[in-house]
């Protein structure tokens, strides 16, 4: 039973709000990585990093964070690409999930009045975030159709009673929009840029990705060009920051800056991923450096959610250990 209440020993509580208890079957505890039996009890924290759930395969994701709410439509199929033609983006991944906590912290301070563009949205969650999170305007962006398709319907749920136009090439609802755009298009990135009259801020949550390998080159030419950035050799004077938090600040500047004229490339990145290690991951972060963008920092523990942070989550369950970047343009000496 759970607090007195008799339940079967299969019944699993998969989206238990943070800090309640999620009842487990003896079957899934033995499977529990490192848990014997014996020394498990029946209830466990409930964690977006839970194990005993696959949560790329439910209909619907339901999220607290930041005390916002969301509910994702999600839309995997067993096809070996989870979904979606280009593969893997039908589904909210944890780095969506660190990525959409991280500019919930941030909120109107860093974010009002700034634009935003993500690259492979996926099915929304985080430009949803940042829309939420104060920002002017956010442009989400996929190369995948029914990516995009997705990121509308879950847009249009949490931003309802605002203004949509879906006769428009770019569909909107309120401040948010979404359009299908492939990675090393350089003229329809311009095109996108331009029509949000510039961009402040570029997001991305694990798209640098082994399925995505064979378009990682072009992943950095764009996230070269939104940054303004370019190839480099020698010394660089460089400037970094202990956390995300003090990056994002000396970066975008502070509120009483942003009235000032829009810079005409995005003054930096956010880019959460899994970490996965490997050469693909290697390679891509190198493709970068080639072309002029660098790391100004790394987010702390602290600045991770809980349940992705490096150490394992709060809840004590193997963690989805998840990492956040601040990429910027280098600046040669």
């Amino acid at each position: 039973s759970v607090f007195g209440i008799p339940c079967p020993p299969s019944k699993l509580f998969s989206s238990a709000p943070r800090g309640q208890a999620l009842l487990v079957s003896e079957s899934m505890a033995e499977a529990a990585p490192g848990c014997r039996s014996s020394e498990c009890t029946d209830l466990v924290p409930f964690s977006l990093s839970s194990p005993f759930t696959d949560h790329l395969r439910l209909p619907e994701r339901t999220l607290s964070l930041r005390g916002c709410e969301f509910r994702i439509e999600q839309g995997w199929e067993a096809d070996g690409r989870g979904g979606t033609t280009l593969g893997f983006g039908a589904s909210v991944y944890p780095a969506a999930i660190v990525l959409a906590d991280f500019l919930l912290q941030l909120g109107p301070r860093r974010l009002r009045r700034r634009n935003v563009l993500e690259l492979g949205c996926g099915v929304g969650l985080s430009a949803i975030a940042a829309a939420r999170a104060g920002a002017a305007r956010v442009l989400a962006t996929d190369g995948d159709a029914k990516a995009v398709e997705l990121c509308k319907r879950n847009s249009a749920r949490h931003l309802e009673g605002l203004h949509s136009d879906r006769g428009a090439p770019t569909w909107r609802v309120g401040k948010l929009e979404a359009r299908q755009l492939l990675w090393g298009d350089h003229s329809a990135t311009e095109e996108a840029t331009a029509e949000m009259g510039g961009v402040d801020v570029v997001i991305g949550a694990d798209i640098a990705a082994c399925p995505y390998a064979a378009a990682l080159e072009a992943l950095a030419r764009t996230i070269s060009q939104l940054l303004g950035s370019t190839p480099i050799s020698g010394p660089e004077a460089e400037r970094s920051w202990a956390s995300a938090t003090a990056a994002v600040a000396g970066l975008l500047g502070s509120l009483e800056d942003a009235g000032a004229p829009r810079p005409a490339c995005a003054e930096l990145m956010l880019l959460a991923y899994k970490r996965r290690g490997g050469e693909t991951e290697q390679e891509f972060f190198r493709a970068l450096e080639r072309l002029g963008v660098r790391v100004a920092a790394t987010a702390t523990d602290e600045e991770i959610h809980p349940d992705f942070r490096v150490s394992d989550g709060a809840s004590g369950l193997p963690g989805e250990r998840v990492k956040l970047l601040v990429l910027t343009r280098a600046r040669p000496a």
